[in-house]
Parts: C-alpha cells; sequence; structure tokens
C-alpha cells in the first residue's frame, strides 16, 4: 500500500514541480467518495453517537435518582419508626 500512495504522490509531485498543478491533472472521485455523499452519511452517524450519548446520560442519571428517592425514602421510614418510639 505504501508503495502504491508512493507512486502516486511521486508522479504527482513530480508534474507539481514542473509547473502548476491544474484541476486537469487530477482525476475525477467516484460518486461515493464525493463530499455531497459522505457528510450525509457521517452526519447521520454524528448524530445517531450524539443521541446515544444523552440517552445514556439520562439512563444514568434516572437510575441515580432512583437509587438516591429509595435510599432517601427509607432513611426517611427509618427516622419516623424511631422517632415513634
Amino acid at each position: 500500500m505504501s508503495r502504491l500512495v508512493f507512486h502516486w504522490y511521486n508522479g504527482l509531485a513530480m508534474k507539481g514541480y514542473r509547473k502548476p498543478l491544474d484541476f486537469e491533472d487530477l482525476w475525477e472521485l467516484n460518486d461515493e467518495d464525493k463530499s455531497e455523499s459522505l457528510v450525509p452519511k457521517y452526519r447521520k452517524h454524528y448524530e445517531e453517537q450524539e443521541l446515544a450519548k444523552k440517552t445514556q446520560a439520562q439512563s444514568r442519571r434516572s437510575r441515580f435518582e432512583q437509587v438516591f428517592c429509595n435510599s432517601l425514602f427509607m432513611v426517611l421510614i427509618l427516622f419516623v419508626l424511631v422517632k415513634s418510639k
């Protein structure tokens, strides 16, 4: 792979050394490699990851709230039982 990249870059670098490069010196990208097709895919995956982070954070907070409320409720019951004696 590195030889392939070196060969490609070396030819391009030599052409750029001889004369300034133009758009005609570069080849057309495949449709699936263009930003018009890559950006929507990237944005979709990014938004899914952000949603997963928010859901995980809410789940963690909900679990904390549940444990905290249960513990507080148990402490209040114990307090009431101790005070009533």
